[in-house]
């Protein structure tokens, strides 16, 4: 099998799952959104590159009155834990992006 058909088929794998858990998808999804930093992270979070940490964090703190950066990066690490964003590099280079699965 070429890597071409594996990429193929997990992409319909992801693709079933993810019309099979719709409502369960959906409910998560507006769940996230009704907190009003951790809709700005995702926001922020592009899903076709990386977002430094601090960048994303100071964005964050910028849109939402009354933010604070310790809740952002505990925020943005909730996220990381329920796969709504990746997740790359160390403590003085890391970087997001969004999953797109929320």
């Amino acid at each position: 099998m070429v890597d071409e058909d594996v990429v193929g088929r997990l992409d319909l794998i992801a693709g079933l799952l993810q019309l099979a858990h719709y409502d369960a998808i959906e409910r998560a999804r507006t769940r996230l959104r009704e907190d009003e930093i951790t809709a700005a992270i995702l926001d922020a979070c592009p899903t076709d590159g990386w977002c430094p940490a601090k960048t994303l964090h100071e964005s964050v703190v910028e849109a939402v009155p009354g933010a604070k950066v310790r809740t952002v990066q505990r925020r943005t690490h909730e996220l990381v834990i329920r796969l709504a964003l990746r997740e790359r590099g160390s403590t003085h280079n890391k970087a997001y992006r969004a999953t797109g699965l929320v």
